[in-house]
């Protein structure tokens, strides 16, 4: 039997970036010369802050498409 998963209770609300949008902007994979798409954002954060940055990134989340 597979538990259903509750989404809507996976999201973090972030003041700093994740891990993964740290190691891109270090790596310089994520810059001002690149666009970034985040499936399953969440709220959103990561996009917001990469935004202030000058970064064009734009998400989706299937629950709550941010």
């Amino acid at each position: 039997m597979n538990p259903a998963i509750q989404r809507h209770r996976a999201a973090i609300k972030r003041k700093e970036f994740s891990r993964p949008i740290r190691l891109g902007l270090d790596e310089a994979l994520i810059s001002e010369h690149t666009t970034f798409f985040d499936y399953g954002c969440g709220h959103g954060d990561d996009v917001k802050g990469l935004n202030k940055q000058g970064i064009k990134a734009t998400g989706w989340d299937p629950v709550f498409q941010a």
